[in-house]
């Protein structure tokens, strides 16, 4: 049986490098490693990739939104999702970015070879619990770059005029990109949108 060719993207070193090790002992063949969305991005232009593990959650990262960008440029790619974060409706989001499936970082090595062979194989993977997600209409928040920025702003507790000030635009503007996430996010108040977004991987 041939090895799978793998892509890690993760921006942990170590983590990376454990991942490597137990995938390489276990049919699988590590072509590309990553720390970061733009990284991964260059080495899919020259390696080619069956399964390519990306972690929800990175420095500088957009969350839900990277797993579109990445489908915008590779559409044909086979991602799986590999995080510490584990809720319903961030699976969801995943499973209608266009992932072909989720691994959660708390389980067993041995489930996330399992997956990726799945994968490999043409079949989704994820775990029994969220399986009946792989049906789910549940939309998908989509942010602009200006509103990622704002999002992220606020999460390190700038106010509006600072944020204001460092993004070159007007309060007024601040507060319009404000309502916008509330809406997205469907909260109304700023601790709600915080967990929200975290939830979901836009910040962390």
């Amino acid at each position: 049986m041939m090895n799978v060719k793998v892509g890690i993207v993760d921006d942990h070193p170590v983590v990376r490098t454990g991942i490597r090790m137990f995938l390489e002992d276990n049919g699988c063949e590590v072509v590309l490693e990553a720390g970061s969305m733009e990284e991964a991005l260059e080495g899919l232009k020259e390696n080619e990739v069956s399964v390519l593990v990306l972690d929800v959650v990175m420095p500088g990262a957009k969350g839900i939104s990277n797993f579109k960008e990445l489908k915008n440029h590779f559409p044909e790619q086979t991602v799986l999702a590999y995080t510490s974060l584990a809720n319903k409706t961030l699976i969801s989001m995943l499973i209608q970015s266009g992932v072909e499936g989720y691994v959660s970082k708390s389980d067993q090595m041995d489930v996330l070879v399992k997956a990726i062979h799945q994968l490999a194989d043409g079949q989704r993977y994820l775990p029994e619990e969220f399986r009946s997600l792989f049906s789910t209409k549940e939309q998908l928040i989509e942010l602009s770059e200006r509103e990622q920025e704002v999002l992220q702003a606020i999460s390190e507790g700038m106010k509006t005029s600072q944020i204001a000030e460092k993004l070159f635009i007007s309060t007024n503007t601040v507060e319009s990109h404000r309502k916008n996430l509330f809406a997205k996010f469907d909260v109304t108040n700023m601790a709600s949108l915080l967990v929200q977004a975290q939830k979901m991987g836009f910040i962390h």
